[in-house]
């Protein structure tokens, strides 16, 4: 999808070392200047059911450290970019990765 910006790559991440070798692979083989990237991570956080009965306070942790690992995760490959001197917008939504990743392509590769 190249224009006269520069090409859109859109690369899903999550917290995987596979994920960060792709990221790496892309920066090593593929970048070109004048690229524009966007990161991207859908994720899915599924509440307890009923009949478990997790404790508030547990649920309570649980999403914090889901927060938290987010954040680290966002803050890890802003400064990769950072470090390539590359533009990259990173978004970060929640729902089923494969669907969510591939709309946001779809979409950002339009604007």
């Amino acid at each position: 999808m190249a224009s006269s910006e520069g090409r859109v790559v859109c690369i899903a991440v999550d917290g995987s070392d596979h994920s960060e070798k792709a990221f790496d692979w892309y920066k090593d083989q593929i970048y070109h200047n004048g690229d524009r990237l966007i990161i991207v991570h859908s994720h899915e956080l599924h509440p307890p059911a009923m009949g478990t009965l997790l404790a508030t306070q547990e649920w309570q942790k649980i999403v914090k450290e889901h927060e938290q690992y987010i954040k680290d995760l966002e803050e890890k490959f802003k400064c990769k970019c950072e470090a390539m001197k590359v533009s990259a917008k990173i978004v970060i939504q929640g729902g089923h990765p494969g669907e969510h990743v591939c709309k946001t392509a779809k979409r950002k590769a339009l604007s």
